[in-house]
């Protein structure tokens, strides 16, 4: 778990508590405008060049994505979950909660209210 002190990711940023990494997004809205790719990279980082195993992802800040950005977060469930790991998110609300329940993502992924919440999940 080095290098995060030069990881400088672009649509979140991210804190280490021992060995849980906690990405909170900061962008609103995120659409096929913007690094979709780039996110990817940067949260599959965390698995891939980090070695993190448990990752909670903070949505609080976010009110839209696009399914390419919700393809970003399946995929990094299914990175951590091979390498016996876990993902927690929180903080999702308003219409972004409407659009992950109708399609039942929120019971895909592990979705917890607030950070609290996802320390105590995460385990």
């Amino acid at each position: 778990m080095s290098g995060l002190d030069q990881f400088n990711p672009t649509y979140f940023k991210c804190e280490v508590h021992d060995d849980v990494a906690v990405a909170d997004f900061t962008a609103a809205r995120i659409t096929e405008e913007d690094n979709v790719e780039l996110l990817g990279q940067d949260l599959f980082a965390l698995v891939e060049k980090m070695n993190f195993r448990k990752v909670i992802v903070g949505l609080q800040a976010v009110e839209y994505v696009t399914s390419s950005v919700v393809g970003k977060l399946i995929t990094l469930h299914r990175k951590l979950v091979r390498n016996e790991g876990v993902l927690i998110i929180y903080g999702i609300h308003g219409t972004l909660f409407e659009i992950l329940d109708a399609s039942q993502l929120t019971r895909y992924f592990n979705t917890v209210d607030d950070l609290n919440d996802a320390f105590n999940a995460v385990g």
